[in-house]
């Protein structure tokens, strides 16, 4: 016999619940968009707002006015709703992400003028330790732009002793800038110019 209660009992709640979903359910998505301003999004809380009131069913007063109970479900549902909304667009415009930092170092001047300053203390601390003779041809080569034969000339040695003591700086160098860069990397943006 109470099997019975309960199935007539749910018959009764389901032909209600589809007879307010007719008359209301209009109503109720009208009631979101005015809120949200997006039918999707209306929708969805409409919708939310009927499954609620379905679990709401047994409490239900059978001879109540139901509207102002589902104006009242889709009044907060959307509060709630626009208040995430908002929580979420506050949370991005506040998020830097690993594109936006990389974006902005990659524009950023600034970080590329230091980071050259930076090579050009290690060049000219590794200049500094070079044996004078390997300096000054150095120099000569790289910050004066002479060919091998002029420096030659102009030191009294050979050309083949000019190689010699590039070879030799620019083996200095790599030591003190290996952690930085290639030495073609240099040469090409003419940090000894």
């Amino acid at each position: 016999m109470v099997l019975k209660e309960s199935r007539v009992k749910q018959i009764t709640n389901e032909i209600l619940f589809e007879e307010i979903y007719r008359k209301h359910f209009k109503k109720v998505l009208f009631f979101a968009y005015r809120y949200l301003n997006n039918n999707e999004k209306a929708e969805n809380i409409a919708q939310d707002v009927f499954l609620a009131l379905w679990g709401q069913m047994e409490n239900l007063e059978k001879d109540g006015e139901v509207l102002p109970f589902l104006f009242v479900l889709t009044k907060y549902r959307c509060l709630n709703w626009l208040r995430k909304e908002k929580h979420h667009e506050k949370y991005k415009k506040n998020i830097i992400t690993d594109n936006d930092i990389s974006i902005t170092a990659l524009s950023d001047e600034s970080s590329t003028n230091l980071y050259y300053k930076e090579i050009e203390y290690l060049v000219q601390t590794a200049i500094e330790k070079m044996p004078d003779k390997i300096k000054d041809t150095f120099i000569l080569s790289r910050y004066k732009n002479l060919k091998n034969k002029e420096i030659a000339h102009l030191q009294k040695i050979s050309e083949k002793t000019v190689e010699y003591r590039m070879s030799y700086a620019f083996k200095i160098l790599r030591k003190f800038l290996k952690d930085y860069v290639c030495l073609g990397f240099l040469f090409s943006h003419q940090i000894f110019w």
